[in-house]
């Protein structure tokens, strides 16, 4: 069985070849994990020892802990090997699993920043429970007594009762490891299969929870909150274009306004739609255009970090209160938070990641869905400025504007307009609307003269048709009142009422 092990989660990158009973092998020192020609560098690897890729029975992966950028290439990698020789499968293993010995007691300690570490322990190749984060004031605790212990500057901090010696991750022992202990089957890149653990090997690593789901959306959002990158992310937004859904979700996240009075640290926000996302961003600049008022008025998701408590998960549609995601949802949600904290940790690493295709295509950066599961670079092309419109209709019935043209005008009488939503009232339904009130008063008295409630239909236009209504309602007021103001100007953030 031939057998090529690669690990990029770390500075010092290494390949391995298990080939006709000898394991041959090569480190990389102070290669970058976004190198482009490290496929080159395989090829040259495999030729030397005359073999090739189509010459391989599996693939083995180094899971990290360490750089997601490395890991994430080195999975992209070896499923490229596999969807080209459908005889190779791929495996995925902890890159920590290589420190292992048959016999020994091994507890690998990684930098995990801000004082924090990882600890892996082990006997003999067999993990004993799951990665541990602790502070460093807890570190010794963390390591059982009489473990040989590895993991470099963060393992000197740990030692206790036995010697260390820096180690790098030998490639060879991987496939090894493979032939000890292989799971069998398909590692789907770049989602780690084999292993749930997301943490940092080397102190230019992000660390993440000790073990994460990543099926389940609460999860992955508590990474998201864990990575508090919130500053570094908000200059730029980027896109999810995912197989399952009819239109991409552009992304947008930053820190909360007053933070150092808020419970909100952050929060991440997923547009479905590139009109949609548009009318958000413009509302942002200019509150006066369109119906909408706040992001709780656009169709969106949104991950809310909180300082004190877990990350949430909410559901907005026009109109209705926020809601937590449904199974279903959840099953949706789950790949593109994923795909988001993946390109959260890149961004850290990256700042000017979100903007590689803006200068030359005018485009968002954007992770693309090729098959499923698996993910990729590439640019969504925005439509042109000229093509941006925005367009409300307005629609008045004839004879009841021939009406109120007989109506007598008072020149003095002044009518301030307003429409709102009142957060606190909502209905009593499985899918609870929130209340809207129309409502027109005098100014020189303060007396309303129009007060109408309402909610949202069935749609996602539903608060655009309110919005186009009002014209007509505040027709109808006058013909009810018998006389049309002087005067009608708006009162709040809104556009001008027609």
């Amino acid at each position: 069985m031939t057998i090529l092990a690669i690990d990029r989660s770390t500075d010092t990158q290494s390949v391995a070849l298990a080939l006709d009973g000898k394991v041959h092998a090569k480190v990389f020192a102070g290669l970058d994990s976004r190198a482009s020609d490290w496929p080159v560098k395989i090829r040259d690897f495999l030729a030397a020892h005359g073999a090739g890729v189509r010459d391989l029975d599996q693939v083995l992966v180094g899971q990290g802990p360490g750089s997601f950028a490395g890991i994430r290439a080195a999975l992209a990698f070896a499923q490229g090997i596999a969807l080209g020789n459908p005889s190779c499968s791929v495996v995925g293993l902890p890159s920590t699993y290589a420190l292992t010995r048959d016999g020994a007691h091994t507890a690998v300690v990684g930098d995990a920043r801000r004082d924090r570490y990882w600890v892996a322990v082990y006997d003999g190749v067999t993990a004993v429970g799951d990665f541990t984060l602790v502070g460093k004031d807890g570190l010794g605790a963390a390591v059982p007594e009489h473990r040989t212990l590895r993991g470099g500057h963060a393992g000197r901090r740990a030692h206790r009762a036995a010697p260390l010696r820096r180690v790098r991750p030998p490639l060879q022992r991987l496939a090894h490891a493979a032939r000890r202990s292989p799971p069998r089957g398909r590692a789907r890149a770049p989602r780690p299969a084999a292993s749930r653990t997301v943490a940092a090997l080397s102190p230019t690593a992000r660390p993440l929870t000790p073990s994460m789901d990543i099926r389940n959306p609460y999860e992955i959002a508590a990474a998201i909150a864990e990575l508090d990158v919130w500053d570094k992310v908000s200059a730029h937004n980027w896109a999810l274009v995912p197989q399952t859904s009819e239109e991409p979700y552009i992304v947008s996240a930053g820190p909360e306004k007053d933070r150092d009075k808020s419970p909100v640290a952050g929060r991440l926000l997923l547009f479905p739609g590139l009109e949609n996302f548009r009318n958000f961003a413009i509302t942002r600049q200019a509150p006066e255009f369109g119906v909408w008022m706040s992001p709780l008025e656009f169709r969106h998701w949104e991950v809310i970090a909180v300082k004190k408590g877990p990350a949430e998960i909410f559901g907005y549609v026009p109109g209705y209160v926020p809601q937590p995601p449904s199974d279903a949802d959840k099953e949706f949600l789950a790949p593109l938070l994923y795909e988001c904290l993946g390109v959260l940790m890149r961004i850290e690493e990256d700042p000017q990641l979100p903007l590689r295709y803006f200068e030359k295509e005018h485009a968002l950066f954007a992770r693309k869905e090729v098959v499923d599961g698996v993910w990729q670079d590439g640019p969504l092309h925005m439509p042109p400025d000229g093509q941006v419109k925005f367009v409300e209709r307005v629609s008045l019935d004839t004879a009841k504007c021939r009406l109120a043209a007989k109506l007598p005008v008072v020149a003095d009488e002044k009518w301030e307009v307003d429409f709102v939503m009142v957060p606190a009232y909502h209905t009593r339904e499985p899918k609870p609307r929130f209340l809207y009130v129309l409502a027109a008063v005098d100014a020189a008295t303060g007396v309303r003269v129009v007060w109408l409630k309402m909610s949202v239909g069935g749609t996602d236009e539903a608060l655009k048709a309110l919005w186009e209504g009002h014209a007509a309602r505040l027709l109808e007021a006058m013909l009810r009142l018998g006389r049309a103001p002087g005067e009608i100007t708006r009162s709040s953030a809104r556009s001008t009422p027609p």
